[in-house]
């Protein structure tokens, strides 16, 4: 796994509202985490670091699948009707998060990560 930023979440310090980016690897070593708008430590327990560490391996994973995910849909059904949603679309253009109950309040981590390569960039 990369030591570099993957995941962030906003601060929830009402007078900041800041990214706080962070790398799983970082908050295994040090449980704090530091919002660099306001201050504010955050600290994660190793439950909430196993988490963390499994929905990276996770997105990891179906990044490493990209070669197939051409041949791969997602099937929505509305109304008695199915729609096939290539997964490869939902990766590039959709966040993807988690949302997690820490201490009652519900806070949503996002996953940093460049959209997949579509193959229809233009010039």
């Amino acid at each position: 796994m990369r030591d570099y930023d993957t995941l962030e979440f906003i601060c929830c310090a009402q007078s900041c509202k800041k990214a706080i980016p962070f790398s799983v690897l970082k908050i295994e070593r040090n449980q704090i985490v530091r919002c660099q708008g306001c201050g504010k430590e955050y600290s994660f327990d190793k439950a909430l670091i196993e988490k963390f560490k499994k929905f990276e391996k996770l997105i990891m994973a179906v990044r490493e699948a990209e070669d197939i995910l051409g041949a791969t849909n997602v099937g929505i059904t509305v109304d008695g009707h199915q729609v096939k949603l290539p997964y490869r679309l939902l990766l590039t253009r959709m966040n993807t998060l988690i949302t997690l109950d820490i201490g009652g309040q519900q806070v949503t981590f996002k996953f940093r990560v460049e959209p997949l390569n579509t193959g229809t960039e233009q010039n």
